[in-house]
């Protein structure tokens, strides 16, 4: 019984064994493309949870804008939340928030409320 030409372990007899090179070179290229295929749909997902938590928060910070702006529309006026919507304007974070949540629980007056948007809102 005669041993095929490509099980021998020679170096001489690896280089003569052509089936065995080109199926190995299509074997890693195949892992390699599902590899990076993988890997591409991978940073894909990444990429879109990163989008939708952005338009999350960002969506969040708008509507916390306009329940204070309500808010503050129903206890003291037209006046008051029109000038809190343009206080909020540059506001996004959550602490700003519930100060200003909290100013308008603690104010007695439209004119105290203002005031107290316009010395701490404007000195950031």
């Amino acid at each position: 019984m005669t041993t095929p030409k490509c099980a021998k372990d020679t170096a001489a007899s690896r280089s003569d064994c052509s089936p065995a090179p080109t199926w190995w070179r299509r074997c890693c290229a195949a892992v390699a493309a599902r590899w990076f295929r993988a890997r591409r749909v991978a940073q894909g997902l990444v990429q879109g949870i990163e989008r939708g938590a952005e338009q999350a928060t960002s969506t969040l910070r708008k509507e916390q804008r306009t329940w204070l702006g309500r808010q503050a529309t129903r206890r003291f006026g037209r006046r008051a939340g029109e000038s809190l919507g343009e206080h909020l304007a540059n506001v996004n974070s959550a602490a700003d928030f519930e100060q200003v949540s909290d100013w308008i629980v603690d104010c007695a007056s439209e004119e105290e409320l203002l005031a107290t948007l316009a010395n701490r809102c404007d000195a950031r």
